[in-house]
């Protein structure tokens, strides 16, 4: 997807504003509160009031400011174990408004796909904080990285074995996003940006697969051909067979 389509950057759409403090009375209106003391006052200039609810080990409340969306969060945690709550929160915001971010492995960068219905609500039930601490869904973020790949790429092969796809491989799923997309118009930058390769890359290897891209160059042709009339040794009008 180009910036023209609605590209969005790696970025949670919705701002999270975290304040810290500690759960309980005896902490209530002192300076170990001021985090929160400060949300309460931004919730109150947005026209909110309350105490939120509660998800992700804080107290959220979202609020609209000057043309921001806002997430307001009081970790409920204490202050030390803060950094538990965000990750919570983090985590969740991975999947929102019907995407998901994901991270390229090709190029690093990070685009916002949009995610079937089905996978969506399958991800919402997973328990919090989905992973662990490091924020992923399906890794708790300990050992290399390398290990987490090659360990999706065996359950996606049980997969396989289960459905019984023949010789199926994770890239062919790849490759056949690339040619569906450029045989439904969308430009090489285009599939460049959801596959996490460079244009050259996308032209070289997958638009010679593409049957929208044939008919397009077959129609370029013709647009020359026709702008005059051209007749067999009969005497009989050409008719171009598109």
């Amino acid at each position: 997807m180009s910036a023209g389509h609605g590209r969005r950057e790696c970025a949670i759409l919705v701002k999270l504003v975290v304040g810290l403090g500690n759960p309980g009375s005896q902490y209530a209106e002192t300076r170990h509160n001021i985090g929160w003391m400060a949300l309460d006052r931004l919730a109150d200039r947005a026209g909110r009031s309350g105490r939120g609810r509660q998800r992700d080990a804080s107290a959220t409340m979202e609020v609209r400011y000057k043309g921001l969306d806002l997430r307001l969060a009081k970790p409920q945690t204490y202050m030390n174990d803060s950094g538990v709550a965000v990750r919570k929160l983090l985590a969740r915001d991975r999947v929102k408004d019907g995407q998901i971010i994901v991270r390229t492995m090709k190029t690093g960068h990070c685009v916002w796909l949009p995610v079937h219905p089905e996978l969506q609500a399958a991800l919402a039930v997973l328990p919090v904080p989905r992973g662990g601490e490091a924020g992923y869904f399906f890794w708790s973020g300990n050992g290399a990285k390398d290990s987490m790949v090659r360990a999706a790429e065996r359950t996606l092969t049980s997969v396989f074995t289960a459905a019984g796809v023949a010789h199926a491989h994770a890239h062919r799923f790849r490759h056949t996003l690339a040619t569906e997309l450029l045989e439904n118009g969308w430009t090489y930058e285009d599939v460049a940006e959801v596959l996490g390769n460079s244009a050259a890359i996308v032209r070289k290897h997958y638009a010679k697969w593409s049957r929208g891209r044939q008919s397009r160059l077959t129609q370029m042709m013709e647009s020359v051909f026709s702008v005059q009339n051209w007749y067999t040794p009969e005497k009989q009008p050409v008719k171009y067979l598109s």
